[in-house]
């Protein structure tokens, strides 16, 4: 019967699993028989309200297919006897229950699914969030929402059918962007006028490199952030991070075996960005040849860059060693080819005159590659001729421009360019300091190749969040139930976590303190953020940003990426307190994260559904759904 083959699928899970829980009684119950640290916080007083005890009935007889022992049945009378189906439905699909798990576990859990290409947890709720989300943006709700959802939702529709505006006035916008650049220093364009002398003044250099960062989002040779100071971070101001230089084209594009073949591609590609842009400005054809050269040295310049600054990804995750503050002063003596002061306060442009945005020597900033920053970029910037730094900088800037001002949505996208699977982007993760923060690049709408609801969820992802929230659980009730249920089964991990520290017999009661200090700290963020909910709030957050629903796409993607920019400094002279509870993204996405500065985990509303987590699955299947993903986004906080 069915209720036969769904005890056996469930049994078979709950043993696979078992080993999880008895660890954890035992553990609990051998709780402070050492002489270690004791245990202080005690564990939940009851089992999770959510998970009634099963109705049995007597067992059947083993099934010699299934390879495990046969358990209690579930009855179909029983309110969650569809989940369970469901849930044993997916494992049926997967399972290969054919092979002894004793000697290949991976492929009895696995192999079925695995030969069919069966769709993954992931997959199967990713493709739900989407569902959401096309549902959101096609609602009427929106109408009597408040006004960022209605600035996001006259984006979104817009995004895709706007005719109001010609390639012609986005060429016009772009030509007056580059002009205001150049126009930024007088230091000579090399490819603009390639016959005139550039100068290898440092002052100026860096002043183009910081407008160049605050103005359009553009890094040249200093990837240059602002955040909060991991070291002091409820004290201490929010400051200038000094990260690797971020490279045109990822390193393995200049392997050995791999450059030969694709070298063309690139420097071609950086003599059409150069070529343009001068028929763009001077209204004429440069010479070929000319170009040709000077893009050969940008991407040349470049191998050395991304061949030998980028540093290994295991070696960053040791926070310590990337936490380096130095004085503006004391790097314009370490790392002399650049004026540091120069470089700061033109990246702080957006912030205007107000006392806090003024650099000086004194002004603290912290390096977190002191190998590179002193040593390797600043020796290549020493040998390396002006015009081809000046070129360098221009390309990256240009590139950014270009993306900036988006071309009508109404006309064809031109093709993707060859050299697009080579490119380095600069990933957001990188403000976490280890990497473990997993969130979305800032898009880029050169071919509009992410679809219009993405780029919203990305540029205003608060308004985007409220819309999800509204439509995917629109009871308070409801919400508030979720938002209790995933904190209850996340405490019993951080229990059974705390429970295996406190067996450890290696580490010093002093360690072990500091352990269980962090653990009892961890800020928990689960389904969304409060105050998106929250009309006012959600108003005053995007207050000053400007969009109506007049305006065209054009200049709604520049007004956004303007806020976007502006945002990204304005903590340096707001110095608002950190906030554990960010959950830094939009939320209808299927992941979750650890953000070690904020010593916080987020499970955000794309993740809380099936097939990861049900209140009506068995218990065995809710601890190693989202119990799981709890323990692996845990453990980032202490390894």
């Amino acid at each position: 019967s069915k209720a036969v083959s769904i005890a056996f699928k469930i049994t078979a899970l709950v043993l696979l699993l078992g080993i999880l829980g008895i660890s954890i009684g035992v553990l609990i119950v051998d709780l402070n028989i050492r002489d270690d640290v004791e245990a202080t916080v005690p564990p939940p007083s009851t089992l999770p309200t959510i998970l009634p005890p099963t109705t049995a009935t007597v067992p059947p007889a083993e099934d010699p297919n299934k390879n495990v022992p046969p358990g209690p049945v579930i009855q179909s009378t029983d309110k969650r006897f569809a989940k369970f189906q469901s849930i044993s439905d997916l494992y049926e699909k997967w399972m290969n229950v054919s092979i002894d798990p004793c000697n290949d576990f991976y492929h009895y859990v696995c192999g079925k699914g695995q030969k069919n290409n069966e769709d993954s947890p992931f997959t199967i709720s990713s493709i739900k969030d989407n569902q959401v989300a096309k549902q959101m943006w096609n609602a009427d709700y929106w109408k009597n929402a408040p006004l960022p959802v209605k600035q996001a939702k006259w984006v979104h529709d817009k995004c895709s059918t706007d005719s109001t505006y010609t390639v012609a006035d986005q060429q016009a916008k772009i030509k007056e962007m580059l002009t205001s650049f150049i126009a930024y220093t007088d230091l000579n364009v090399p490819f603009l006028t390639p016959d005139v002398a550039t100068a290898k003044d440092k002052t100026k250099i860096s002043k183009l490199m910081g407008y160049a960062r605050g103005q359009y989002g553009a890094f040249n040779f200093l990837t240059a952030f602002v955040s909060v100071d991991f070291k002091d971070p409820d004290n201490a101001p929010y400051l200038y991070y000094i990260d690797q230089p971020l490279p045109i084209f990822v390193p393995g594009t200049y392997s050995d075996a791999k450059y030969p073949i694709v070298k063309k591609s690139l420097v071609q590609d950086v003599a059409d960005v150069f070529t343009q842009t001068v028929l763009l400005i001077n209204g004429k054809a440069p010479d070929a040849a000319k170009i040709s050269k000077m893009a050969d040295d940008v991407v040349e310049f470049d191998k050395v860059i991304s061949t030998t600054m980028q540093q290994d990804a295991t070696i960053r995750r040791q926070v310590e060693r990337n936490y380096n503050p130095h004085t503006l002063a004391d790097l314009n003596t370490k790392a002399d080819q650049f004026d540091w002061v120069a470089f700061l306060q033109s990246a702080m442009t957006r912030l205007g005159n107000d006392p806090k945005a003024q650099a000086a020597g004194e002004t603290k900033v912290i390096v977190m590659e002191e190998d590179i920053t002193f040593k390797l970029l600043n020796d290549l910037i020493k040998k390396t001729d002006a015009a081809t730094i000046v070129n360098y900088i221009y390309y990256n800037t240009i590139e950014k421009i270009n993306a900036y001002v988006p071309p009508p949505p109404v006309i064809p996208k031109p093709a993707t360019r060859a050299t697009e699977e080579y490119r380095a982007v600069f990933n957001p993760d990188r403000k976490t300091l280890t990497g473990m923060l997993r969130k979305p690049d800032a898009p880029d709408t050169r071919m509009l190749e992410t679809t219009c609801a993405a780029l919203m969820e990305t540029l205003l992802p608060w308004a985007a969040t409220r819309m999800y929230v509204d439509t995917d659980i629109p009871d308070k009730k409801a919400r508030a139930t979720l938002k209790q249920n995933i904190a209850e089964i996340a405490n019993w991990i951080f229990f059974g976590f705390r429970s295996q520290l406190d067996q450890l017999n290696w580490m010093d009661p002093e360690s072990k303190q500091g352990a269980f200090d962090k653990l009892n700290n961890i800020q928990l963020n689960v389904a969304f953020p409060d105050w998106v909910t929250d009309d006012k709030k959600l108003t005053d957050f995007y207050a000053g940003i400007g969009i109506t629903e007049n305006d065209n796409f054009m200049n709604q993607w520049i007004k956004l990426t303007d806020y976007r920019l502006y945002k990204e400094v304005e903590p340096i002279v707001t110095d608002p307190a950190r906030d554990r509870t960010d959950f830094s993204s939009f939320i209808g996405v299927t992941n979750a994260w650890y953000q070690p500065q904020m010593n916080s985990i987020t499970f955000p509303e794309g993740i809380l559904q099936e097939p990861f987590y049900d209140p009506n699955y068995p218990i065995a299947t809710i601890f190693g759904g989202l119990g799981a993903i709890s323990g692996h986004e845990l453990t980032h906080g202490f390894d």
